[in-house]
């Protein structure tokens, strides 16, 4: 169906001529609107494309923005190219260059009136700078200045095919007096049609189409106006529309159904959201208290730590003080070595005595005459052997004496060094039951973090787990009592052994020493 949108069909009549036409060229003078009263907007539609004349600016710039594909002169066409007037009655197809008309129509029907210059060219200036192919159709609308528009072309080379005039009295039904169709005629082109408005005329060498303008548009032409279109678009829209509002009234009162039930929800929700607040509220205090049980336990375990640490060096000042009676020990061993050489040299000279005594009691029986002598000597040598034998004696007991001390050193470092390794042990063990304790707390303290989210999934049995972390506080309690009476024997051990059998071996060290008679440290 084809749509139109001129005024008075104007399109529908030259639709009968061009409809099975894809590609056409038009020029439209006095063009005004691009989409209301347009002869060319169907075609426009379709695929064509032409030359549109406009003076009047704002109707240009509209033509301007629809109208991509046309050719848009802002200017007005008259008999000679040259600057006029022209008269603008704003929001109205009637602006003309005709100043006494203008007038007449803006005091008749109170239209606002401006005047200002304008360029005018002639219908053929713009064929020869714009036109290269044939005019199928060309439309005239200078509200009467039609005459002097076509007197301004050339007829000879730029020959349309349908030439529609406007015919009458702008703003009434009165034909205007008018010579153009004296100068059509003359041009060759014949008058076919006069539809209330326009004159119609058709080229001679086109006579064979004056039959399609011998019926006024009619049912037949299979046309309606973009008005009616738009209108039962709108007919449709608005159709849609209350079909669309009763689906949504029906919506909304589902909606409003559901909203309501979901408001009682909510009503309830809100009621197991306040008691489960209450429930938050309550097992953060009690987390709270956790965490406070867990902030003493660990300031407990960094104080254990120092006291571990101050036992560790005190249990290196120990094997400081080991390894220095450890030398003590070999020093002492090495002054015995050389008693016991000193000792065998007395044995030796003890025997030699005894191979002197012999030798003088050999000379005693040979030499009786000297007996009185020999006897003096023997009692002196008999006093002399007396002597090394109670210092030989002496030495001998003091030798026990140092070899006792010396296995009872022996014993001592050997009861020092397994107290020792009872100590290292009992270190490691204190250190892996410290690192359980610790590790033991982590684990603790990460239940407490995930306490939140558990309770959502855990709160029918929160008290009792509650109870058990409280029961593993206790137990690690106890565990830690237990650690530090174990730690504070061992401190009692270690200060025993430093008050017993080792300052007793040094006394009895520096007694040997000074008995006999060795000096310096």
């Amino acid at each position: 169906m084809f749509i139109s949108y001129a005024q008075n069909f104007e399109d529908v009549m030259l639709n009968r001529l061009f409809k099975d036409k894809e590609k056409g060229f038009y020029i439209d003078i006095g063009a005004c609107h691009p989409l209301h009263d347009s002869v060319t907007k169907a075609f426009y539609n379709r695929g064509w494309f032409g030359i549109n004349i406009e003076p009047v600016q704002s109707f240009f710039e509209l033509l301007q923005q629809d109208r991509k594909n046309d050719i848009n002169l802002n200017i007005a066409i008259s008999d000679t190219p040259t600057q006029l007037n022209f008269f603008e009655l704003e929001g109205t197809g009637f602006s003309t260059l005709d100043g006494e008309k203008a007038h007449q129509l803006a005091q008749e029907k109170g239209l606002h009136l401006r005047e200002y210059s304008v360029t005018t060219k002639t219908l053929a200036e713009i064929c020869q700078t714009y036109v290269n192919l044939p005019i199928d159709f060309l439309k005239i609308d200078v509200e009467g200045w039609e005459e002097a528009v076509i007197l301004g072309h050339d007829w000879h080379n730029f020959r349309p095919t349908v030439i529609l005039v406007e015919a009458t009295v702008p703003g009434e039904p009165t034909r205007k007096p008018t010579n153009i169709p004296h100068l059509l005629a003359e041009k060759g082109y014949i008058h076919v049609y006069f539809d209330g408005l326009n004159d119609y005329y058709l080229a001679q060498e086109s006579e064979h189409l004056q039959s399609y303008f011998e019926t006024p548009p009619n049912v037949f032409d299979d046309f309606i106006s973009y008005q009616l279109q738009e209108l039962q678009e709108l007919r449709n829209h608005i159709e849609n529309l209350e079909e669309i509002l009763q689906a949504r009234d029906l919506e909304i009162s589902n909606a409003q159904k559901e909203i309501q039930e979901v408001t009682e929800v909510i009503h309830i929700k809100e009621k197991d959201t306040f008691q489960l607040t209450e429930m938050v509220a309550n097992q953060e205090t009690d987390i709270q208290q956790l965490n406070y049980i867990l902030k003493d336990k660990t300031t407990e375990i960094e104080s254990l730590k120092t006291a571990i640490s101050q036992k560790d060096r005190d249990i290196e000042q120990l094997n400081h003080m080991i390894q220095e009676k450890e030398k003590e020990i070999v020093t002492v061993t090495t002054m015995v070595k050389e008693m016991e050489a000193n000792i065998q040299q007395l044995h030796q000279m003890i025997a030699e005595k005894e191979a002197d005594l012999q030798t003088l009691t050999q000379v005693v029986k040979q030499q009786e005459d000297n007996l009185h002598q020999l006897q003096e000597i023997l009692q002196g040598k008999d006093t002399e052997i007396e002597r090394l034998t109670a210092l030989t004696e002496s030495y001998l007991s003091q030798i026990s004496i140092l070899r006792n001390c010396l296995e009872d050193e022996k014993f001592e470092v050997k009861c020092l060094r397994k107290e020792l390794e009872k100590l290292i042990n009992f270190k490691k063990e204190y250190l892996e039951r410290m690192n359980n304790l610790e590790q033991e707390m982590e684990r603790e303290k990460l239940k407490s973090y995930q306490t939140r989210e558990i309770l959502k999934q855990v709160q029918d049995n929160y008290q009792g787990k509650l109870s058990e972390s409280l029961a593993h506080f206790s137990q690690h309690d106890h565990q830690s009592s237990a650690l530090q009476q174990q730690l504070i024997q061992a401190l009692e051990r270690i200060e025993a052994m430093e008050s017993s059998k080792f300052w007793k071996l040094r006394t009895a060290w520096f007694r040997i020493r000074k008995s006999l008679g060795i000096q310096g440290d």
